[in-house]
């Protein structure tokens, strides 16, 4: 039985080691290694995955600040199939400028300000809680104006079908 276990283990830590580029991400550092190579294939979901568990840690300091900036900017990746505009502001709106350097906030700023354009409305307590001031959009979102000129197509479909109904003979 305890054999059977630890065979069970083994195995299950072997599948997660190959399916983390043959490494196990166990540290904040490891995960960020992870998270690269992950890049390096390609693989934004799985990426996305490990830098998320580096800035869970809270290791501090610019690992962590890699990490949220990195995250952010592949939750609002159009090639990420998982992407995710909230998550993506809510990462960006969490960036500690003060301990950074000042391009790492204009960075954090562009990303949430795209965010809040794709339709992101990330939770009042991270807007709350952002340690620095987060932009605000000069226009409708994106998103909303997609929205508003999707329904004006549909209006103006059904209107010329209408009127093609009352010109038949």
């Amino acid at each position: 039985m305890i054999r059977g276990a630890v065979t069970l283990g083994t195995s299950i830590l072997a599948v997660a080691c190959a399916a983390a580029g043959g490494r196990m991400a166990t540290s904040p550092t490891d995960h960020m290694a992870v998270a690269l190579e992950a890049l390096d294939r390609n693989e934004l979901p799985t990426a996305l995955d490990h830098l998320r568990a580096v800035v869970a840690a809270k290791p501090g300091g610019g690992l962590e600040r890699q990490a949220r900036l990195l995250a952010a900017a592949i939750a609002l990746d159009p090639r990420n199939p998982a992407r995710d505009p909230k998550l993506g502001a809510e990462l960006a709106a969490g960036h500690r400028a003060s301990a950074g350097e000042p391009w790492e906030a204009v960075l954090a700023q562009s990303l949430y300000a795209l965010a809040l354009d794709l339709g992101a409305r990330p939770d009042s307590k991270v807007v709350q809680n952002a340690t620095a001031p987060l932009p605000t959009l000069a226009t409708r979102p994106l998103a909303t104006r997609l929205r508003d000129l999707e329904a004006t197509v549909a209006q103006l479909q059904e209107e010329l079908k209408r009127i093609r109904e009352t010109l038949k003979p």
